[in-house]
Parts: structure tokens; sequence; C-alpha cells
């Protein structure tokens, strides 16, 4: 998981691509779009499990800042994960509604800042 959102804030189609294992894989196209208006902001793992040598969750919060509204937003999901040649691939996810931090919790990109003071600004 860590791998792909890197991937993500480098832009890295490619790898994006190649690390993903189900039948609707996202086109170099439509994750242009994704890069282009999405400033990563920081990556929290909420929890994961290797159900077994070749299966795997991981539960996480991606938060974003939109470009074009400038507000702050997360993608909550908990993702599948499959074993393939000692590679994980990701299969698919089950999106989560995430609420916002409040004005006095830590920021999501890990500043160490109020988020009021920081990304919810």
């Amino acid at each position: 998981m860590r791998s792909r959102f890197s991937a993500f804030c480098r832009r890295d189609s490619e790898y994006l691509i190649a690390t993903h294992k189900h039948l609707q894989v996202p086109s170099a196209e439509e994750l242009q779009q994704v890069f282009e208006h999405t400033q990563w902001l920081g990556l929290e793992i909420v929890s994961s499990a290797q159900d077994s040598d070749s299966t795997g969750w991981v539960e996480f919060k991606a938060w974003f800042k939109d470009s074009d509204s400038g507000k702050v937003d997360a993608i909550w999901e908990v993702s599948q994960f499959v074993r393939h040649n000692q590679q994980w691939y990701y299969t698919q996810g089950q999106q989560r509604k995430v609420n916002l931090p409040s004005r006095n919790e830590p920021c999501v990109c890990f500043s160490g800042k109020k988020f009021k003071k920081c990304c919810g600004a």
C-alpha cells in the first residue's frame, strides 16, 4: 500500500497499472486526471492483515487536497491484495465515509501542527 501511495505522489502511472490486478485497470489517461487535480498530503495505515501467504488487506486513509477547490478530503478504503511471484497486487477496495479532523487535531500531513493552522486553513 505504501508503494502505491508513493506512486500516486510521484505520478507513476506505469507502477500503478503494473500493480493493479483487477478486471478494470485504470488507464494512464484516467490516472493523469487524478494526478492533475490532487495534491497528496499523507497516508494513514489504520490496520492490515495477511489472511494467507497469497492474500491480505490494508485499511488506510489517503489524505489529499483537491487542487480545483482547495478542499482537504481523504480516501478511506479497505483494499484487498493478492500475492503472485513475490509481488503484491491491488485487486479491489471498499470505500468508507471519512470525517475531516477537528480544528485542534493534528494535521493530516503529519507536520506536527494543528489541522486549523496547516492544511485546514
